[in-house]
């Protein structure tokens, strides 16, 4: 899980992704499965390195601002290619 959008019956979209994660993390601290997606250097080009060495799948790049409904360029999926 890279993001949370509600809890609890409340909308989290509003708020900065900054404590979207730290709500997640604490959701989901201690469990096995699902587990918060490890968080990249800031720097696209490290993260990506990351994602090479690593063997990831790929990875998304999110702003930290809040999200909105619709498409947006707020976030961004990169795939390794096949």
């Amino acid at each position: 899980a890279f993001d949370i959008l509600r809890v609890g019956g409340q909308d989290l979209r509003r708020l900065p992704l900054r404590v979207r994660r730290e709500v997640l993390e604490g959701l989901l601290a201690g469990q096995r499965v699902p587990f918060p997606a490890r968080r990249l250097a800031r720097d696209g080009l490290e993260a990506w390195a990351e994602v090479e060495r690593r063997g990831y799948e790929g990875l998304v790049g999110k702003t930290s601002l809040a999200l909105v409904g619709g498409r947006t360029l707020s976030w961004l999926k990169v795939k390794q290619p096949d």
